[in-house]
């Protein structure tokens, strides 16, 4: 079971009690709602807030795909609309429990991030898998190809998830905005762009031309600890 933090994706915070992280959340944050894609998740919740001490104990706010706000109690939204979200007044968002296509997540968190809202990850061992999540060698390559080939005097400028659609279809592998925000991170981390990520969900790219010789994806710190992760994460799923 894991934590994702969209803005970082911390790779080092393994959570072992996934209902003990959302407890935290919801008894910190009032401007929060939780996002599920199944029943199953609904009932965990369910679970988890009628053991919540008296004192805390809020009451349940179950909607469907659309957000029904209700004064001082946890919303839950089973399978959200993506073109229902622009009138949420909310600070946080959190993913919980089993989601099996994170191409939904993707496109979700591109929504999100352009209305400032921050987003939690907290999914369980059903959900997809994380080669989805996390850049490959490959990835990485592929993204700074196409950098490098649509560049114009150095500079690269664009949506991420639309970048991240072109570089799919281009190269045909799998991306999308987790991982092309993880690759450009890496790239940059080794000195061979300059990224900087904008309010809009744009980002902007300079591209260092004059680099000359190999740099080794073994030199940035981000990649050793995601690739690390990932081996973790296998062997805990082959205990």
């Amino acid at each position: 079971i894991y934590l994702y933090r969209q803005s970082y994706l911390e790779v080092n915070e393994r959570i072992t009690d996934l209902d003990e992280v959302l407890a935290s959340h919801i008894i910190a944050n009032h401007e929060m709602v939780v996002l599920v894609n199944s029943l199953q998740s609904v009932k965990k919740i369910k679970i988890l807030v009628e053991n919540l001490p008296v004192s805390i104990k809020k009451q349940l706010n179950i909607c469907y795909t659309c957000f029904n706000e209700q004064a001082d109690a946890i919303t839950i939204i089973v399978n959200p609309d993506i073109d229902n979200v622009d009138n949420w007044k909310i600070k946080t968002a959190v993913f919980f429990g089993s989601w099996m296509d994170l191409a939904y997540v993707d496109q979700f968190v591109t929504k999100l991030d352009d209305m400032g809202i921050e987003c939690i990850y907290l999914f369980d061992d059903n959900s997809a898998d994380i080669s989805e999540i996390i850049p490959v060698r490959q990835d990485i390559e592929a993204v700074y190809r196409y950098i490098r080939s649509c560049h114009k005097n150095e500079l690269l400028y664009g949506n991420i998830y639309l970048l991240a659609k072109n570089i799919a279809s281009q190269y045909k592998i799998s991306m999308n905005y987790f991982k092309f925000k993880k690759c450009i991170e890496i790239l940059d981390e080794l000195k061979l762009i300059n990224r900087n990520f904008e309010d809009n969900n744009n980002v902007r790219i300079l591209f260092r031309s004059g680099i000359k010789g190999k740099t080794s994806l073994e030199n940035s710190g981000l990649y050793r600890n995601l690739q690390l992760y990932k081996k973790t994460e296998y062997a805990y799923k082959n205990i």
